[in-house]
């Protein structure tokens, strides 16, 4: 359960056995996906590299509901 919303830049306080303390980027990150093979319709096979950007829009949701947003990105951008 989050209580209160994310904390800005600047001076706040927390309670060191009560809060916990994430710090998030919000900056944009490039992620590497490595190079896969692929077929094409006429058998042919080619190698594809990608370049994902990603940027935390909400950090309250990136801290609820996953555990590793880099991680999980990277995955996701593998297999799709």
């Amino acid at each position: 359960k989050l209580c209160g919303a994310a904390k800005g830049p600047g001076i706040f306080f927390f309670l060191p056995f009560v809060d916990e303390y994430r710090k998030v980027d919000l900056r944009i990150t490039a992620l590497d996906v490595p190079p896969q093979e692929m077929i094409t319709k006429d058998s042919v096979t080619t190698t594809v590299n990608a370049v994902v950007f990603i940027r935390v829009v909400d950090p309250n949701l990136m801290v609820l509901q996953v555990d590793d947003y880099i991680n999980a990105t990277k995955l996701l951008a593998q297999t799709t």
